[in-house]
């Protein structure tokens, strides 16, 4: 910057004793916004929503919501600036984290799941573990509690497959097998977490799930127009390990996503428009 700034912080460890001296003017260069403090009547009125329990997402989403042309560290409100206001005020909020860390905050959840009477998680495999099919950087999480296990047993006919990703920074997917329940609605019935979705963990996560219910005979499976869930799904609950489907033994229709279709189709017809 070309200027020596007077703010500093010096950290001296003496004696089994840690001194700091801080000194917090600036001087110059100009404030950066990201860098000034949370106004104390900020804190208090973030902190009074917080005890009311008002959810994280909601406080940030009307921050965002109200910006206005002049910026202020408000408007750069962060999850970071919640949890230090939690911790500075002694507040709890019901966010179902059991820790800062999410990779401990998970395995601290699957250990309290263990002491239920029914245990909902089939598989937990977190990166930096051993696993005799997923590699050690993998991570899986499978979930089914005892509801999720009736429905799919009284609706098996029809088995749709959603896979969700984007839902956070570790790029991890989500995938969900449905059934159709008595009024045509998609009921989730098992649940699967994880960093991949071929067909080496696809076929994991439905021998969990027969594991748990036993065979799965649909007519019916819907899917993305990739062959990974069908493949997986045919190789487990019909005993097709790669010979080929024998339609006078299992009879699978299998269907493709509308929007799926639509998309291939829509991609199709950019790539063949005249010029």
């Amino acid at each position: 910057m070309n200027v020596l700034c007077t703010s500093e912080i010096k950290l001296i460890k003496e004696n089994g004793k840690i001194l700091v001296e801080y000194q917090k003017c600036h001087y110059g260069h100009a404030l950066e916004i990201q860098h000034i403090r949370l106004p104390k009547s900020e804190k208090q009125n973030i902190a009074s929503k917080l005890v009311s329990e008002i959810t994280p997402q909601r406080i940030l989403q009307s921050t965002r919501d109200n910006i206005e042309k002049d910026s202020k560290r408000i408007d750069l409100l962060k999850m970071k600036d919640l949890e230090n206001i939690k911790t500075s005020y002694g507040i709890e909020w019901n966010d179902g984290k059991r820790d800062f860390n999410d990779a401990f905050s998970v395995a601290l959840w699957v250990k309290e799941c263990e002491s239920l009477k029914e245990n909902p998680v089939l598989l937990f495999k977190p990166q930096g573990q051993e696993h005799n099919i997923l590699k050690t950087e993998d991570f899986c999480l499978i979930i089914m509690n005892s509801f999720q296990k009736q429905m799919i047993k009284k609706f098996p006919c029809t088995i749709t497959i959603d896979n969700t990703h984007g839902l956070n920074g570790y790029d991890f997917e989500m995938t969900t097998i449905m059934v159709l329940d008595e009024f045509h609605h998609g009921f989730p019935v098992a649940h699967m977490f994880s960093n991949k979705k071929d067909t080496a963990v696809q076929t994991i996560f439905f021998t969990l799930v027969k594991g748990a219910v036993g065979v799965v005979n649909c007519r019916i499976f819907m899917s993305d127009m990739d062959e990974t869930f069908i493949n997986a799904w045919l190789m487990v609950m019909c005993d097709f390990n790669g010979g080929g489907r024998d339609d006078n033994i299992y009879t699978i229709k299998h269907l493709f996503c509308s929007w799926h279709v639509d998309k291939q189709m829509t991609e199709k017809d950019e790539c063949f428009r005249p010029l």
